[in-house]
Protein backbone atom coordinates (compact mmCIF):
# COMPACT_ATOMS: atom_id res chain seq x y z
CA UNK A 1 0.00 0.00 0.00
CA UNK A 2 2.52 2.32 1.17
CA UNK A 3 4.36 1.88 -2.18
CA UNK A 4 1.23 2.34 -4.28
CA UNK A 5 0.80 5.84 -2.85
CA UNK A 6 4.41 6.70 -3.66
CA UNK A 7 3.90 5.65 -7.30
CA UNK A 8 0.41 8.00 -7.66
CA UNK A 9 2.60 11.01 -5.48
CA UNK A 10 5.53 10.32 -7.82
CA UNK A 11 2.78 9.84 -10.81
CA UNK A 12 0.99 13.15 -9.61
CA UNK A 13 4.35 15.22 -9.61
CA UNK A 14 5.27 14.19 -13.59
CA UNK A 15 1.99 14.99 -14.62
CA UNK A 16 1.64 18.53 -12.64
CA UNK A 17 5.27 19.06 -14.37
CA UNK A 18 4.19 18.55 -17.78
CA UNK A 19 1.06 20.46 -17.34
CA UNK A 20 3.14 22.99 -16.07
CA UNK A 21 5.53 23.55 -18.16
CA UNK A 22 3.07 23.67 -21.18
CA UNK A 23 0.49 25.98 -19.14
CA UNK A 24 2.95 28.74 -17.63
CA UNK A 25 3.37 31.67 -19.71
CA UNK A 26 7.16 31.99 -21.64
CA UNK A 27 8.93 35.32 -21.07
CA UNK A 28 10.26 37.64 -23.99
CA UNK A 29 14.10 37.02 -24.84
CA UNK A 30 16.18 38.06 -27.21
CA UNK A 31 15.69 35.79 -30.64
CA UNK A 32 16.99 35.43 -34.62
CA UNK A 33 14.04 34.73 -36.20
CA UNK A 34 14.74 33.98 -39.65
CA UNK A 35 13.27 35.51 -43.34
CA UNK A 36 13.40 35.25 -47.15
CA UNK A 37 11.55 37.66 -48.91
CA UNK A 38 11.06 38.66 -52.55
CA UNK A 39 10.99 42.46 -52.40
CA UNK A 40 9.00 43.95 -54.81
CA UNK A 41 9.15 46.55 -56.92
CA UNK A 42 7.98 50.15 -56.46
CA UNK A 43 7.92 50.58 -52.73
CA UNK A 44 5.87 47.52 -51.99
CA UNK A 45 5.61 45.82 -48.70
CA UNK A 46 6.71 41.63 -47.89
CA UNK A 47 5.68 40.91 -44.40
CA UNK A 48 6.73 37.85 -41.98
CA UNK A 49 4.14 36.10 -40.57
CA UNK A 50 2.62 37.60 -37.10
CA UNK A 51 4.47 36.91 -33.50
CA UNK A 52 3.16 37.83 -30.04
CA UNK A 53 4.19 40.83 -28.60
CA UNK A 54 4.26 40.14 -25.44
CA UNK A 55 5.98 43.39 -23.67
CA UNK A 56 3.65 46.26 -22.26
CA UNK A 57 6.80 48.76 -22.85
CA UNK A 58 6.92 50.83 -25.36
CA UNK A 59 10.88 51.05 -25.06
CA UNK A 60 11.44 47.34 -25.36
CA UNK A 61 12.98 47.37 -28.98
CA UNK A 62 12.13 45.19 -31.70
CA UNK A 63 14.98 44.67 -33.96
CA UNK A 64 15.83 43.70 -37.79
CA UNK A 65 19.36 42.27 -39.64
CA UNK A 66 19.52 41.84 -43.75
CA UNK A 67 21.85 39.29 -44.16
CA UNK A 68 21.67 39.06 -48.17
CA UNK A 69 20.24 40.95 -50.79
CA UNK A 70 20.39 40.00 -54.65
CA UNK A 71 21.20 43.92 -54.79
CA UNK A 72 24.49 43.27 -53.08
CA UNK A 73 25.77 44.33 -49.86
CA UNK A 74 25.75 47.95 -48.70
CA UNK A 75 22.02 48.30 -50.18
CA UNK A 76 19.56 49.42 -47.65
CA UNK A 77 15.69 48.17 -46.92
CA UNK A 78 13.08 50.20 -44.80
CA UNK A 79 10.98 48.32 -42.25
CA UNK A 80 8.21 48.90 -39.53
CA UNK A 81 5.68 46.99 -37.44
CA UNK A 82 1.94 46.08 -38.18
CA UNK A 83 -0.07 45.63 -35.27
CA UNK A 84 -2.90 43.02 -35.43
CA UNK A 85 -5.30 44.88 -33.35
CA UNK A 86 -6.30 47.45 -35.87
CA UNK A 87 -3.29 46.83 -38.64
CA UNK A 88 -2.09 50.30 -37.94
CA UNK A 89 1.79 51.56 -37.87
CA UNK A 90 3.04 50.25 -34.57
CA UNK A 91 6.51 51.12 -35.17
CA UNK A 92 9.06 53.88 -36.26
CA UNK A 93 10.35 52.68 -39.63
CA UNK A 94 13.78 52.17 -39.87
CA UNK A 95 16.59 51.80 -42.69
CA UNK A 96 18.68 48.18 -42.49
CA UNK A 97 21.80 47.64 -44.40
CA UNK A 98 22.76 44.67 -46.31
CA UNK A 99 25.62 42.68 -45.12
CA UNK A 100 28.19 41.68 -42.50
CA UNK A 101 29.52 44.75 -42.15
CA UNK A 102 26.15 46.12 -40.63
CA UNK A 103 24.74 44.95 -37.40
CA UNK A 104 21.02 44.73 -36.48
CA UNK A 105 18.90 47.79 -36.49
CA UNK A 106 17.15 48.30 -33.15
CA UNK A 107 13.89 50.44 -32.61
CA UNK A 108 11.27 51.25 -29.95
CA UNK A 109 7.49 50.44 -30.90
CA UNK A 110 4.12 52.08 -30.29
CA UNK A 111 1.26 51.23 -27.77
CA UNK A 112 -0.69 49.84 -30.61
CA UNK A 113 2.53 46.67 -30.26
CA UNK A 114 2.17 46.34 -26.94
CA UNK A 115 0.90 42.51 -26.01
CA UNK A 116 -0.65 42.37 -29.72
CA UNK A 117 0.23 40.15 -32.37
CA UNK A 118 2.51 42.24 -34.62
CA UNK A 119 4.43 41.43 -38.01
CA UNK A 120 7.23 43.15 -39.70
CA UNK A 121 7.20 44.93 -43.48
CA UNK A 122 9.90 45.24 -45.11
CA UNK A 123 10.23 47.30 -48.44
CA UNK A 124 12.74 48.74 -50.90
CA UNK A 125 12.67 52.53 -49.98
CA UNK A 126 14.03 53.26 -53.50
CA UNK A 127 11.24 53.51 -56.34
CA UNK A 128 12.57 51.12 -58.98
CA UNK A 129 10.70 48.70 -61.16
CA UNK A 130 13.29 46.58 -60.14
CA UNK A 131 12.95 42.70 -57.92
CA UNK A 132 15.24 41.79 -55.29
CA UNK A 133 15.49 38.76 -52.69
CA UNK A 134 16.87 39.28 -49.09
CA UNK A 135 17.35 37.00 -46.17
CA UNK A 136 17.91 38.51 -42.47
CA UNK A 137 16.86 37.92 -39.34
CA UNK A 138 14.19 39.61 -36.43
CA UNK A 139 12.63 39.67 -33.28
CA UNK A 140 9.18 41.16 -31.82
CA UNK A 141 11.43 42.16 -28.60
CA UNK A 142 14.46 42.00 -27.34
CA UNK A 143 14.50 42.21 -23.65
Amino acid sequence: MKNISKQYIALFVLAFSLVAGVALPTFASDNNIGFAFTIQSYQEESTTGWRYRQTKSTANPWKVGVYTSTEGNGSYYSAHLYGSQNGALASPTKNAYTGPAYPYVYSGAYSNASQQNVRMAVFNPTWTPSVFYITGAWDEETW
